[in-house]
C-alpha cells in the first residue's frame, strides 16, 4: 500500500515536469490513420491519410496521445475525440448505415463543445451533415478510408491552426471525467476519500506479460464478504490510473529500472536527484579501481545535499495475470551511498573491485543470473542497499579442491600459490564472511568451535581429503558441494558412502587417522542437520576451508 501511495506522489511530480513527456490524465498512446479536415464553418475540406508519407511510402499510422478507449462490449458507445467510420459517419465497411452509432458519437461530441475551436467546428459539421457527407463521399480517399477495417481510427483537424479534436480542451476534460468520474461507491484505501472504485486495474508490459499490480479473480474464493473483484481491495480509478502510469514511465526508461530474467526493479525518488538515473550504473557497471571508487560512488549518488532525499525501490516478478511483489525498499540516498561503500570495502581485495552484479553472478548456478531464484537475488540486493545479511544459496560455485580459500580470501592480497583462482571468488567469500558470520572467525582451524555448521564443514573436508588420497579425481565431491553447505545431511551421507568403499586402500596408520577424525567430528555433531541457516551455512564454508588448510599444513611439515 505504501508503494502505491508513493507511486501516485511520483506521478504528480511527473505531471508538473514538462520534460517528462507524460500523457494527460485519461489519455493513452494510440495510432491514428486518417484526419478529417474541416474549417471554422464546419465544412468538409478533405481527408489526410496517415498511412503514407509525402513520397508514397507506407507508414504504420501516426502515434498520438488519445483519450482512453470507452468500454463497449456488445453496447454502442462512442470514443472521445476519435473513432471508426461507423461512429463518425454512420457507415460501416460494407456501406451499411449505422444511425445509432452516429447518434452516440454526436451526443458525445456535444459534451466537448464550448471552446470556439475544433470541437465547436465539429458540432457545426454535423449540423449540416448531409451536405458534408456528400463531399466526403466524393473524396478520392473515401473508398480506402471506409473499407480500411484493420486501421479505421480517425479524428478531426481544424485547418485554421491544425488543431486536433483529440487535444481540444473539452475533450481533455471529458476524458478525465470518463476515467475517474461516476458516483462514489466506496472509500479508497490509499487516499481515504470516497470515490469511484476501480473494479479492475490497468495492465502494463512486464517481462513479456501484461499483468496488473492489483488483480483479484472473480468467484475464485478470494472475494471478501460483499466484495467483488476490485472492491476486495478498494482503490479509486484515479489511484489505479496514476500508479500504473508511473510504473509504465519507469519501465519505459532504461536508466530507471533494472531487469533480470525473473525479477524487475524500478526505482524513483521523492524529488529529482542523481541516483534516479545512476543507480543502474552503480550496481551493474564496473566502477573505477579502489582508489577512485569513493569518487565514483559519490558521483552516482550526487552531492552531499541529496543525502536526505527519500528513495524507493520496487521489485516485481511478472505473471500472466498479476504481479508478484518481491520487495519494497524505502530508504534515503545517503543510506544507499553508505551501504554501497560498505559493500565495496567489505569484499575489496587489493585493487580488485568487481561490480555488484559481477559478484552476484559468481554465486549464480553455472554463472547465469537467470538461474538465481528471484528471492535470493532480491535478498542479495537488499543486503547491498540496506546493509543486511546476504542469501547464501548461490555459494555452490566455490571450488572444493582449493585449499584455505576462506583464509586467503580474508587477506588484502591475491595469493601467488593459487594463480588460477578467480579473484571474484575470493572477493565473494570475504564479503560473506565479513557480513554474515558475526561470531568472529580465526585465520586457522578453531578446535573449540562447536557450531554445527562449522563441524559439518570440517567433516566434509575430511571426507574429501580421504577420497582424494585414494582417487585424485574428486569431481564426485564437486557435485556434492553444490548443496553441501545448505543441506549437509544428504551431502555427508553420500560422502560417507563414497569414502567407505575406497578407504580400505589406504595404509593402516593413515586409515586409522581418518577414522578417528570422522568418529570425533560425528560425536561432536550428533545428528547431522538436514538444513542450515544462512549463518551456519557460512560457518560450514569456514570449517571446510580451515580443515583443508590444516591438512595442507601437516603435509608441508611432514
Amino acid at each position: 500500500m505504501k508503494a502505491i501511495s508513493e507511486l501516485c506522489k511520483f506521478y504528480d511530480r511527473l505531471r508538473n515536469d514538462p520534460q517528462s513527456g507524460l500523457s494527460d490524465t485519461g489519455y493513452q498512446e494510440r495510432l491514428l490513420y486518417y484526419k478529417i479536415q474541416i474549417n471554422d464553418l464546419g465544412e468538409f475540406c478533405g481527408i489526410v491519410a496517415l498511412t503514407h508519407d509525402s513520397g508514397g511510402k507506407l507508414l504504420p499510422g501516426m502515434s498520438y496521445m488519445c483519450p482512453i478507449d470507452t468500454p463497449r462490449g456488445s453496447n454502442i458507445a462512442a470514443n472521445i475525440g476519435y473513432d471508426k467510420p461507423e461512429y463518425l459517419f454512420g457507415v460501416d465497411a460494407d456501406g451499411c448505415k449505422k444511425p445509432k452509432h452516429l447518434t452516440a458519437w454526436v451526443e458525445t461530441l456535444k459534451q466537448c463543445g464550448g471552446d470556439d475551436g475544433v470541437a465547436d467546428a465539429c458540432i457545426r459539421f454535423y449540423e449540416k451533415f448531409d451536405e458534408n457527407f456528400k463531399k466526403l463521399r466524393s473524396s478520392p480517399l473515401y473508398g480506402e478510408y471506409i473499407k480500411n477495417v484493420l486501421h479505421p481510427w480517425a479524428t478531426f483537424e481544424l485547418i485554421r491552426d491544425n488543431s486536433l479534436l483529440i487535444l481540444a480542451p473539452g475533450v481533455k476534460k471529458m476524458a478525465e471525467e470518463a476515467a475517474f468520474g461516476g458516483e462514489p461507491d466506496g472509500v479508497c484505501m490509499v487516499t481515504g476519500e470516497r470515490a469511484k472504485i476501480a473494479e479492475t486495474h490497468p495492465s502494463f508490459n512486464l517481462g513479456g506479460a501484461r499483468p496488473s499490480l492489483v488483480a483479484i479473480n472473480q468467484k475464485k474464493g478470494f472475494d471478501s464478504p460483499g466484495g467483488i473483484q476490485g472492491f476486495n481491495s478498494p482503490m479509486s480509478k484515479k489511484v489505479a490510473y496514476e500508479y500504473t502510469q508511473a510504473i509504465k514511465y519507469l519501465l519505459s526508461r532504461q536508466e530507471r529500472h533494472i531487469g533480470f530474467e525473473n525479477v524487475v526493479f524500478i526505482y524513483w525518488a521523492e524529488s529529482p536527484c542523481a541516483l534516479e538515473t545512476s543507480l543502474k550504473r552503480l550496481l551493474i557497471s564496473q566502477l573505477g579501481n579502489k582508489q577512485d571508487l569513493a569518487q565514483d560512488v559519490r558521483e552516482c549518488c550526487g552531492e552531499g545535499g541529496e543525502r536526505d532525499i527519500k528513495f524507493h525501490i520496487l521489485g516485481m516478478t511478472p505473471n500472466q495475470r498479476r504481479v508478484i511483489i518481491r520487495t519494497y525498499i524505502e530508504t534515503t540516498v545517503g543510506e544507499i551511498h553508505d551501504n554501497v561503500m560498505r559493500f565495496f570495502h567489505e569484499r575489496a581485495l587489493g585493487a580488485v573491485t568487481p561490480s555488484v552484479i559481477a559478484t552476484l553472478k559468481y554465486f549464480a548456478p553455472m554463472g547465469e543470473l537467470s538461474k538465481i531464484a528471484a528471492g535470493t537475488l532480491t535478498r542479495f540486493l537488499e543486503g547491498v542497499l540496506l546493509g543486511g545479511d546476504f542469501a547464501l544459496g548461490g555459494l555452490s560455485q566455490i571450488n572444493t579442491t582449493t585449499p584455505s580459500l576462506a583464509v586467503y580470501g580474508c587477506r588484502e592480497k591475491l595469493p601467488a600459490t593459487f594463480p588460477n583462482l578467480p579473484s571474484i571468488a575470493m572477493c565473494a567469500i570475504k564479503l560473506i564472511l565479513n557480513r554474515n558470520y558475526k561470531k568472529g572467525y580465526t585465520m586457522q582451524l578453531d578446535e573449540e568451535n562447536n557450531n554445527a555448521g562449522y563441524l559439518c564443514g570440517r567433516l566434509f573436508a575430511a571426507y574429501v581429503k580421504a577420497y582424494e588420497e585414494v582417487c585424485p579425481d574428486s569431481r564426485y565431491f564437486d557435485a556434492l558441494m553444490v548443496t553441501a553447505n545448505l543441506r549437509p545431511a544428504d551431502a555427508i551421507m553420500s560422502a560417507n558412502a563414497a569414502v567407505e568403499s575406497c578407504i580400505k586402500s589406504l595404509a593402516a596408520p593413515r586409515r586409522v587417522q581418518f577414522q578417528k577424525l570422522f568418529q570425533e567430528l560425528h560425536g561432536r555433531i550428533g545428528l547431522v542437520p538436514r538444513n542450515l541457516s544462512d549463518v551456519d551455512a557460512c560457518a560450514f564454508l569456514l570449517g571446510y576451508y580451515h580443515q583443508r588448510d590444516e591438512f595442507f599444513k601437516k603435509h608441508e611439515q611432514q
